[in-house]
């Protein structure tokens, strides 16, 4: 039974932890805030509005299988983990 709380521990740090690792650093999620040391020209501006289009269109198709992976593993996890708990009682 101790081996499960090894494979816990590996799930947590290695595919669960990475994502809030991920999240804005990486180029998946909100970016962090920046702040323009100036104001923005009109091109400018209407540059930032064309990347924003594109980075939504991006994002809607960008998760894909990644997401279902990583959704049936962490339900396995839990299943796994729930498992245990009852074993244990």
């Amino acid at each position: 039974m101790f081996w499960f709380w090894w494979w816990l521990l590996f799930v947590v740090i290695f595919l669960l932890l990475p994502l809030g690792y991920g999240w804005g650093y990486r180029g998946w999620g909100p970016p962090y805030y920046r702040r323009p040391g100036r104001p923005l020209t009109e091109a400018e501006a209407e540059e930032v509005r064309r990347q924003a289009l594109a980075e939504e269109e991006a994002e809607a198709e960008s998760w894909g299988m990644f997401a279902l992976v990583l959704w049936v593993v962490f339900a396995v996890a839990v299943v796994w983990f729930l498992g245990a708990l009852i074993a244990a009682a």
